[in-house]
């Protein structure tokens, strides 16, 4: 992962509820950079399809099957087999949902 943003997005995901200092840990970022890209983030395309960053804690926003959906396909982009994330849902499983998409 290259982009401070995919370290926020992934951190989210994999750590939901966690309280802004933890956070900020997590996805490697200060307090300032944290708030700024929440902002570019709620304001690009992906609230149009219905997933947003909301605070108070921070965490992914939107209805279910959309969460569900970014969430995997962020994943599965973004993760090495090596590096799946959830021993419990196989990878091949998770591609093949998503080459349907």
């Amino acid at each position: 992962i290259r982009e401070p943003i995919f370290h926020l997005l992934r951190a989210l995901i994999l750590h939901p509820g966690l309280p802004s200092p933890a956070l900020c840990q997590q996805a490697a970022m200060s307090e300032a950079s944290l708030y700024r890209y929440v902002q570019l983030f709620n304001h690009s395309i992906f609230p149009k399809i219905g997933v947003s960053i909301a605070s108070n804690p921070f965490h992914l926003s939107g209805q279910h099957t959309n969460l569900l959906l970014f969430s995997s396909i962020f994943l599965f982009k973004q993760s090495r087999m090596s590096e799946w994330p959830f021993p419990d849902y196989p990878k091949e499983m998770v591609e093949d949902f998503v080459s349907l998409m």
